[in-house]
């Protein structure tokens, strides 16, 4: 016959292992659950990303045919304002004797990309492959 202490001894080696084995089954649980937290906030965070580039992308774009529709736009000249070489006539008087000069669709696009690059820390070329 079976003594007590040695039921008793096996009763709670075995209730310390289902404690054991509990555990691990709730932490592996919660790992995947936070694992697949994680994984899917980054997905959501890649996507927001992805579409605020593109939305920022088609805002460049439309600017650049909103200027090439007009033949470019006419900027006033001031520090750091220099006219574009390769314009033919870039410069005119403005009736109260300012100078304005001519910005063609390109140049506004570089320009912005600039603007751009100096304030977000650098966005990316939004001139596209192969232009200047």
């Amino acid at each position: 016959m079976l003594d007590t202490t040695e039921i008793e001894r096996d009763e709670r080696k075995a209730f310390k292992l289902f404690k054991a084995s509990l555990a691990a089954i709730l932490i592996v649980m919660f790992a995947s659950i936070f694992i697949g937290i994680a994984i899917q906030n980054t997905v959501l965070i890649n996507d927001i990303v992805l579409e605020r580039g593109r939305s920022l992308f088609q805002q460049i774009v439309l600017t650049r045919r909103w200027a090439a529709e007009y033949g470019g736009v006419y900027v006033r000249k001031g520090p750091g304002v220099e006219s574009n070489p390769y314009l033919i006539h870039p410069d005119l008087e403005a009736t109260d004797g300012s100078i304005l000069t001519l910005r063609n669709p390109s140049l506004i696009t570089r320009e912005i990309s600039e603007i751009a690059a100096r304030q977000d820390g650098g966005l990316g070329d939004y001139e596209g492959p192969g232009r200047t």
